[in-house]
């Protein structure tokens, strides 16, 4: 008898991370992406002033839509430091990165294009991954799932995950540089320097 494929809900960085390892330990899986059917659902898509447009543009696995950077190279800041763990690690995300890099100054950048297509066509290509493509309106009753939807999740599983956890909603935090009011900062005790220790420090505080 086989073994029971698990299920990976979400074909994004972290799904197609997990497809990945879990399919190089030997185990069959199932990747779950509904994109090239909903391009992105209601509750990603993002508002503007012409009504809303999908977070998503393609159906790659791995699509960047807001950034091709991944952070900093350097292994002395937290981003490079995890780039190098996950390198160990054997991370097919940062191999792809690595190979499809573009210059980006001190940051591990990449061509978004191209970076996405390779990670579609090598998971596709790996005898135990099977990417399914369709939305799954509901969490499984079996077996092992991972879900990495992400704020992408559909409103039919969102309604799923609510009816088990009892939230009315799960938050999902993006990385975003901590803005204050320039008069709030008491600029006797105020430690200024340059970013990255490079170039001058800085000796004012623009108010």
């Amino acid at each position: 008898m086989g073994q029971q494929p698990i299920q990976v809900i979400g074909g994004g960085l972290a799904g197609t991370e997990a497809a990945w390892q879990i399919a190089q330990a030997g185990w069959p899986v199932v990747l779950h992406e509904m994109r090239d059917l909903e391009q992105g659902s209601v509750a990603g898509q993002r508002q503007s002033g012409q009504g809303t447009s999908p977070a998503h543009h393609t159906d790659q696995l791995a699509e960047l839509v807001c950034s091709n950077s991944f952070g900093a190279l350097a292994s002395d800041r937290a981003a490079g430091l995890l780039h190098a763990e996950l390198r160990l690690l054997g991370s097919i995300i940062l191999a792809k990165a690595d190979h499809h890099q573009v210059p980006a100054g001190g940051a591990l950048a990449v061509d978004r294009a191209v970076f996405s297509q390779d990670l579609t066509q090598t998971l596709a290509a790996h005898p135990l991954i099977e990417l399914r493509r369709g939305e799954v309106p509901a969490l499984p009753r079996e077996g092992i799932v991972v879900l990495a939807t992400g704020p992408l999740t559909s409103a039919a599983l969102a309604e799923s995950l609510h009816r088990l956890t009892g939230q009315e909603y799960l938050s999902f935090f993006d990385a975003a540089s901590p803005i204050v009011v320039g008069d709030s900062i008491n600029r006797e005790i105020a430690f200024l320097a340059s970013r990255y220790d490079r170039g001058a420090a800085a000796i004012s505080i623009a108010p």
